[in-house]
């Protein structure tokens, strides 16, 4: 995983940066998750109206 990432959420899978405390993880988890239950769409791409729901 890139350094300047804290987590990231492929499809089904979530992604963590170990370089952070347990509880850092933690909270990224919870993040994930939630861009996973409330996005349609790939969050990263910000260049369309969509991209920036």
């Amino acid at each position: 995983m890139p350094d300047n990432l804290t987590g990231l959420n492929i499809d089904t899978n979530v992604y963590l940066n170990r370089a952070n405390s347990d509880i850092k993880m933690y909270e990224i988890l919870q993040e994930e998750i939630a861009h996973y239950n409330t996005t349609a769409r790939d969050i990263v791409t910000k260049d369309t109206p969509d991209g920036r729901k």
